[in-house]
């Protein structure tokens, strides 16, 4: 991008003066900003014909640090304020003061000091996804979009390591003014895949040779080789920033982890493991939490309560994984700007034979819902596999959806013959299975539907509540034609 196209913010207040005025004339000042001084600027996306910022709207960098600061020292120690509360409103500021280091071209380049106050900004904001991914991944969907957090954590450690690579080739003194042996050794915590374990072998020795560095390969090298006894043991050193950050990645492996002990203590009898024990294992704090996380996984309790005994049908498993993969591909959605609603097409003997998300604002094609992105990934999987007719295919195969198809895709999802529809929320605006129309029942051409809602409904209602949360509480509001109801 040309330096041409930054900004130069000139902003010496937490919250712009024409921004307080107008979200304090239309309530929507937090209970937080007591007053203009302790107002602090919310984040919010460019209106159409807009331009995207105005250098007096845009905070220089020292007023950026200070409001980082102010967030963390007199923010986030409300203690009598619940952690829900407390992280939804420094989120969004956070949110708000990246925004601002992204068009003054903060994050591009090295800028000598003022690359180290960026990075320490960052940082900040690092430490602040990790502890409240750690505290509130407890809490439903409705409370805490622990998705959405992963996401601005993962862009925030990309963003860092890049500056970090900038001052190392610049002025590799100043690099001891930042936190790069934690966030490094975060960064490899975190990693989902061998991409990080192989970054970090190409450290710098001095780098490398560091204790917090050297025991976070060792970690990463044991759950690579599925050694986790011993990824456990290793990570119970580890300063407490980096604890947490175990703690939340592990959450991810835990499936696989309950997977190992499942197969090593099965027998004709069926598993049998001591739930104490396989709470020490996958890190739970309560035998509770490790009963409902199994049962969740399609294992069940003895008549004791006290031990693992057998696994559930394969049947509830699958179908538990197939809504998940619609969940996150909505989940991906929503991290894009489209509406969350993701979809994935099961066939009985085959799995997963497509899947899509919304893609209409990518595409600029207001038919590109996550059915449609779905159905043509399904017709690549069929002609890849020379099968002359589409139609045997969908006969046998499941749609699972977040979201109840809309009129237009209920009825391709019919007219194309598929076999059962499996959804999660209704559709109240344009619902084709029967919360609008009944596509169904108004067209006997093909054959009807069977239809499965209701589904993790809360989960993909707080979803769509997410997404309209991220429009632009600053764009006009629409004009209203006269008449019109």
């Amino acid at each position: 991008m040309a330096a041409a196209t930054f900004v130069q913010g000139s902003c010496k207040t937490m919250c712009p003066p024409d921004e307080y005025e107008i979200r304090k004339e239309h309530n929507l000042v937090r209970p937080f900003e007591t007053s203009f001084l302790s107002a602090v600027k919310c984040y919010s996306r460019s209106a159409a014909g807009q331009s995207a910022a105005r250098h007096k709207n845009i905070r220089d960098l020292t007023t950026l640090e200070n409001t980082v600061k102010y967030l963390f020292e007199q923010v986030l120690d409300r203690r009598k304020t619940s952690l829900a509360q407390l992280y939804d409103f420094v989120f969004d500021r956070l949110r708000a003061v990246r925004q601002d280091l992204v068009v003054q071209g903060y994050l591009e380049g090295f800028s000598g000091l003022r690359t180290v106050t960026v990075a320490k900004i960052l940082e900040y904001c690092v430490r602040f996804y990790i502890y409240f991914q750690f505290r509130l991944s407890h809490l439903p969907a409705s409370a805490f979009s622990s998705h959405l957090n992963q996401n601005h954590l993962d862009e925030c450690l990309s963003q860092l390591l890049h500056l970090y690579s900038e001052i190392e080739v610049k002025n590799q003194d100043l690099l001891h003014q930042t936190s790069h042996i934690e966030i490094e050794a975060l960064d490899l915590l975190l990693s989902k895949n061998s991409a990080g374990l192989q970054r970090a072998l190409q450290l710098p020795s001095k780098t490398k040779s560091n204790t917090i560095v050297r025991n976070s390969i060792e970690i990463s090298i044991s759950l690579w080789l599925g050694n986790f006894v011993r990824a456990n043991h290793i990570a119970r050193g580890l300063p407490l920033s980096l604890q947490l950050a175990y703690r939340a990645h592990f959450s991810l492996l835990r499936p696989r982890v309950l997977e190992v002990y499942e197969r090593g203590y099965r027998s004709p009898q069926g598993t049998k493991f001591p739930l104490e024990k396989l709470r020490r294992y996958l890190l739970f704090d309560t035998a509770r939490q490790t009963a409902e996380f199994c049962v969740d996984c399609g294992l069940s309790l003895d008549d004791t309560g006290s031990s693992i005994s057998k696994r559930l049908s394969r049947m509830s498993e699958l179908a538990t994984s197939y809504m998940d993969r619609a969940f996150e591909l909505a989940r991906e959605a929503l991290s894009v700007g489209e509406v969350p609603v993701g979809c994935v097409l099961c066939h009985q003997d085959h799995g997963i034979i497509g899947e899509g998300r919304n893609r209409v604002n990518e595409t600029k094609n207001a038919t590109r819902h996550a059915e449609f992105e779905a159905i043509d990934s399904a017709l690549l999987w069929i002609e890849k596999n020379k099968i002359e007719s589409y139609a045997q295919v969908f006969a046998k195969t499941d749609v699972w959806v977040n979201v109840e198809p809309c009129i237009q895709c209920a009825g391709a999802l019919q007219m194309l013959g598929f076999a059962r529809v499996y959804y999660g929320c209704a559709n109240e605006r344009f619902g084709g299975c029967g919360s609008v129309l009944d596509v169904c029942a108004k067209d006997q051409r093909f054959r009807p539907l069977e239809l499965h809602g209701g589904i993790r409904s809360n989960e993909a209602i707080q979803l769509l509540k997410e997404f309209y949360r991220c429009e632009n509480p600053n764009a006009p509001n629409p004009k209203s034609k006269e008449g019109r109801k």
